[in-house]
């Protein structure tokens, strides 16, 4: 795992030394909208004891952040409604988000994160980089060349 990080010029830090404070470990939700309005949503996610939420893909879909400690119920809360969700778990969440805009950069991250889901010793990667859509496929299409 060292070696992989050191190839791309980073280094592992020592357990627990970044997600303590970069990364916030919460629960999360997320639904198709549906017929529902964005108010009634609004009103459940409110009613539910979420921490926070967000519309995506044209507001055909919610996200809703809870703490962890909170999942449960909020999931227990919503399916009271008879809502459907697409998937719900723990996860974390980058703290200080870093803007990508540099080509080099975003491929050497993407070859990273590429290396890492192939390691069978790596469960899951969280990271801290935003990077816009069509970058991340300029560096995909870099990849597969």
């Amino acid at each position: 795992m060292r070696h992989t990080f050191s190839e791309y010029g980073g280094n592992l830090g020592e357990t627990g030394s970044v997600s303590s404070f970069a990364f916030k470990y919460q629960g999360y939700v997320e639904a198709p909208v549906g017929v529902h309005s964005m108010d009634q949503w609004e009103e459940w996610i409110i009613e539910s004891g979420a921490s926070d939420y967000e519309f995506l893909e044209d507001a055909t879909k919610v996200r809703i952040s809870t703490e962890r400690t909170d999942l449960m119920g909020v999931v227990k809360f919503l399916k009271g409604q008879g809502l459907m969700l697409d998937s719900y778990g723990l996860e974390y969440f980058a703290i200080n988000v870093i803007n990508l805009e540099d080509p080099e950069k975003i491929l050497k991250l993407y070859a990273l994160l590429a290396d890492l889901e192939d390691d069978d010793d790596v469960e899951q990667v969280w990271h801290n980089a935003e990077v816009s859509p069509e970058l991340w496929q300029q560096a995909e299409e870099a990849m597969s060349k």
